[in-house]
């Protein structure tokens, strides 16, 4: 048998199309789409322009929300946090410990007894030498 010219370009050409069929993408479900809420994407463009290397990072949240002072916006909290996949409480609670703390007067009072009470006892160690 003999293969003509057309022949072969014809096969190639059959061969360049089931290769192209190949490497087309399949579109994506709707199950396999991420949608974003305006609140996660400027979230996510607050982390990265301020050099955060994931958005996805509690401490990066929380820092987002004391730097926009949302400190008391707790449905955002909530709703971030579910799409970012954190946890509510442990959010809340990495920002309590960054919130500065009044201070009240019975607590300086205290702190001062306390910075007394050791300063006494420093004394009275170095007396003892």
């Amino acid at each position: 048998m003999k293969i003509t010219e057309e022949n072969v370009r014809k096969l190639i050409r059959e061969e360049l199309l089931a290769l192209f069929e190949q490497d087309e993408a399949k579109p994506k479900s709707i199950d396999q789409l991420e949608f974003k809420s305006d609140d996660r994407v400027e979230y996510e463009r607050w982390a990265k322009s301020n050099g955060h290397v994931s958005p996805e990072v509690q401490s990066t949240l929380v820092s987002y929300f004391l730097n926009q002072g949302l400190e008391n916006s707790h449905d955002l909290h909530e709703k971030l946090c579910d799409e970012l996949g954190l946890n509510h409480e442990s959010v809340m609670a990495a920002m309590e410990k960054k919130l500065v703390k009044e201070q009240d007067p019975e607590t300086e009072e205290s702190a001062r007894e306390l910075d007394l009470a050791t300063v006494a006892e420093a004394i009275n160690q170095i007396s003892k030498l």
